[in-house]
């Protein structure tokens, strides 16, 4: 039996078989999609490349319980719920080993890319355990080792540690990474994990308890509905009588930026979508986002673009023109073949 099909994962996700021990998995939703390229590495040790587009992700219920697991952030963050322990909440450049089981996964922001790996110790092999042993490495103490005083220890790697994460990247790239290759890096990844001083490379700030994951969310939730207003903070610490700088305060542990930054930049992104596909003035759509003044409008959406609105908006209209010429160029071949 393989370790993919340990997992019950839900009916509607599809899964392709690519090789004896490589599968992609994969699954449409409303709120976005999820990619994932799964790799058994040895008996007991499955690696994930995980590319998503979504904000949560349930939890694949599992007849192989993960004894120990690793999950690398490389875009995006994502929020591992840990039950009573709270929440970890990784950025890009975190590497987070828990030895926890996770009961649900959320990505405050998307798109979202890393890699996960899952160890069951009972299904390690002779074969698996004298390679681990030639690398000296002892994959429960390891787990034990770092998750000693918490449920998930979080990490920015440097030096050696993250070069052989940049290696496991650079293998996954390809288009059929050879297994041997990936788990020599692999080994050489917990070789050097068995090394790391947990007390001194631990992120303390990349914890949440829920109540206050639960005020950061709400907190969101409130500058989404009008990204243009003001004074979310004030509203919510009246309401619930937390303090405006804990709220910004975790809410800039969750969503990586702080509030007021969070609300501009989408203020912003909904100007772009009007300036591609309206024909409203750059004055009268700077007056929409709440923007009395077009220059400092411009300013703004320069530093967020690249551009000003201007030639954006031209951009984008020559973008559209460029997309009607290929297909009236498709369909005009189109007639000429069946015609011709």
């Amino acid at each position: 039996m393989s370790a993919i099909t340990d997992f019950m994962l839900p009916e509607d996700w599809s899964i392709e078989p690519i090789s004896d021990c490589v599968w992609r998995v994969w699954h449409a939703r409303e709120d976005g999609r999820l990619d994932l390229t799964c790799y058994e590495l040895a008996h007991g040790i499955l690696l994930m490349d995980i590319d998503l587009n979504c904000r949560t992700l349930p939890v694949a219920s599992s007849a192989m319980t993960s004894d120990f697991t690793l999950n690398w952030c490389s875009q995006g963050r994502c929020e591992v719920d840990l039950g009573q322990s709270g929440s970890a909440v990784l950025e890009a450049g975190h590497l987070c080993a828990s030895m926890t089981r996770a009961q649900s996964f959320a990505y405050p922001t998307v798109p979202y890319r890393g890699f996960e790996y899952h160890i069951n110790f009972d299904r390690i092999d002779r074969q698996t355990r004298a390679l681990l042993h030639g690398f000296d490495i002892d994959l429960p103490h390891v787990g034990e080792k770092l998750c000693s005083n918490t449920p998930a220890f979080i990490a920015k790697p440097e030096g050696a540690l993250l070069r052989t994460v940049e290696i496991i990247l650079e293998l996954m790239v390809q288009e059929l990474p050879k297994i041997n290759h990936l788990l020599v890096a692999t080994c050489q990844l917990f070789a050097l994990l068995a090394e790391v001083n947990p007390s001194a490379q631990r992120v303390a700030s990349a914890y949440l308890q829920h109540s206050q994951r639960d005020l950061a969310r709400r907190l969101r939730v409130a500058i989404e509905a009008d990204p243009a207003g003001s004074g979310y903070a004030n509203a919510l610490a009246r309401e619930t009588g937390v303090g405006e700088a804990s709220l910004r305060g975790y809410f800039s542990r969750m969503y990586g930026t702080a509030p007021a930054t969070y609300a501009r930049e989408l203020v912003l992104t909904r100007a772009a979508e009007m300036l591609a596909t309206e024909t409203a003035s750059v004055s009268d759509v700077a007056l929409t986002c709440n923007y009395s003044n077009p220059s400092k409008f411009a300013a703004a959406f320069k530093r967020q673009f690249g551009i000003n609105p201007t030639e954006y908006r031209r951009r984008k209209a020559l973008e559209r023109l460029e997309e009607t010429v290929h297909k009236q160029e498709i369909v005009g071949k189109r007639k000429y073949d069946r015609n011709g």
